[in-house]
Formats: C-alpha cells, sequence, structure tokens
C-alpha cells in the first residue's frame, strides 16, 4: 500500500515561518499599546500637575513676601527687617508729598546752587520741590545712573543730612532731608555718648556674666528724633539685654539737641 502523505508545509517567504511572523507582528501591537498607555499616562499627570499649581493670571496680585519675623535664619531676618525700614521711609515721603501742602522756596534756594553745580549747563534735566526741610529731586533717567552721583555729591552732602531712595528702585524720585541752618554737629554729641559707654562699670559688670567670650557692637544714630540703634552680638541674649539697659540710660543722659544734625557712629564692647 502506498504511504500517506505527510500534510503540505505552510507557506514561507524567505525570513522564517509564518507562524514567527505573526509572532513578531503580535508582539510589536503589544509594545505600541504599552507605550501609548505610558505616554497617556505621563499626559494625564502633567495636566493634573498643571491643574494643581495654576500659572499667575495678568492682574494676580504678586505673592507675599515673608516679613522678618517670619524667617527663621537670623542674618536673612535682619536683611529683610532693615529693607523692610527703608521701604517704610521711603513711602512716608513719598505719602508726604502726595498732600495738599504749600512748598518752601527758601529750602529749594538752598539746594538749587548745588544741583546746578552736579549736572551744569542743562546736561541733565531734573526737578525740585521741597516742603519744610524735605525736598524732591527728580530726574528722567535710569536711577543707576543718578542716585549715586546724589548721594555722594560733597556740594549736596553739606546741605542734605539724608537721601532717601527707593530700595527696590521702582520709584524715580530721591528725597533730601535737610540740615538746619544752625545745626549741632552730631558727632560731637553721639562722641559722649561713646566715651561715657566704655568706662560704664555697669556695662563690664554685664559682660562679666558671660560664659563665653564675645562682644557687642552698635550702630548708634542721632537726629532730630532722638536715638535709634541696632547691635550685633555672639553673646546670650540675657548679656545684651543687660548692656542695651546700660546704653539706654547713658542716652537718656544726654538728650539730643533740637537742631542736632544727623550722624551714626559704629562702636563696641567686648569680653
Amino acid at each position: 500500500m502506498p504511504k500517506p502523505r505527510p500534510p503540505p508545509a505552510p507557506p514561507t517567504d524567505g525570513h522564517g515561518s509564518g507562524r514567527s511572523r505573526w509572532k513578531w507582528v503580535a508582539g510589536g501591537l503589544v509594545l505600541a499599546a504599552l507605550a501609548g498607555g505610558a505616554w497617556l499616562l505621563a499626559a494625564r499627570s502633567g495636566l493634573v500637575e498643571q491643574a494643581a499649581t495654576p500659572s499667575p493670571r495678568p492682574g494676580d496680585p504678586p505673592p507675599r513676601r515673608l516679613t522678618a519675623l517670619e524667617i527663621a535664619d537670623p542674618q536673612e531676618s535682619r536683611r529683610v527687617a532693615e529693607l523692610e525700614e527703608r521701604r517704610e521711609r521711603y513711602d512716608s515721603f513719598r505719602r508726604a508729598f502726595s498732600e495738599d501742602k504749600p512748598p518752601s522756596r527758601a529750602s529749594a534756594a538752598r539746594l538749587e546752587p548745588a544741583l546746578r553745580a552736579l549736572w551744569p549747563g542743562g546736561s541733565v534735566r531734573w526737578t525740585l520741590a521741597c516742603l519744610g526741610q524735605v525736598c524732591r529731586v527728580d530726574v528722567a533717567a535710569p536711577v543707576a545712573s543718578w542716585h549715586p552721583l546724589l548721594a555722594a555729591d560733597p556740594g549736596v552732602k553739606k546741605l542734605a543730612e539724608r537721601v532717601v531712595v527707593d530700595p527696590d528702585g521702582a520709584e524715580t524720585p530721591a528725597y533730601l532731608v535737610l540740615v538746619g541752618e544752625n545745626a549741632v554737629p552730631g558727632d560731637d554729641v553721639l562722641a559722649a555718648v561713646e566715651e561715657d559707654f566704655r568706662v560704664s562699670s555697669d556695662a563690664r559688670e554685664c559682660l562679666s556674666r558671660a560664659g563665653a567670650t564675645g562682644k557687642v557692637e552698635y550702630e548708634l544714630q542721632v537726629d532730630t528724633s532722638g536715638y535709634s540703634f541696632r547691635q550685633q552680638t555672639d553673646l546670650p541674649y540675657a548679656i545684651v539685654d543687660c548692656v542695651d539697659r546700660v546704653l539706654t540710660e547713658i542716652l537718656d543722659s544726654h538728650p539730643p539737641p533740637k537742631s542736632v544734625r544727623t550722624t551714626s557712629r559704629t562702636f563696641s564692647i567686648r569680653r
């Protein structure tokens, strides 16, 4: 009897069997599906993240600044406190000039010659207005090009005890506090305070209680409103508080004249 013939083999295309080809096709579809799913998941995650942190819209108020009391780092807190003080001082002058007050022509006449000497021949267009002993100078130019020149000019420094500018550089006007025509030099007043503080046995007694060595450095200022001071130290709070009380008592014994010129001085005491 003739032997039964084996079943015909499936056709091939020269690159492997048809079954292998379909395996590759199926595998490719699975990989494509996985890649598509991963892309869709990433896209959805990005949308969720965008929804959680929306971008600011035009007209939204800027984020609130942290105050000095909200900052834990002492040096950064001090820097922010000084910046807040400078902002408040500038705003107080700006508000004063926004009120309807009569101008002080005498103060403007005192300052005008110094400004003409600083910017001779109309090289810079400037405006001047004064209210009492405070004058406002404005220039139609970037603040960096004229604020430092104004503050450092010798002629201006003879007449103005303080030049106040916007610490953020957003406002262009500079405000000058003129000295009184018969003002007492503030250096003499602060020198007397410093001498009394250095020889004070009470201040030395405060420092003797410390268990570690260190110093207290003071920046003392006097103006027509009185005294103010800041201090930096590496000593414990209780010791510094004791020294502060001694300095305050010395300041009370040296009331500044009403016509004193604004001056500052730095001195320190060490254990």
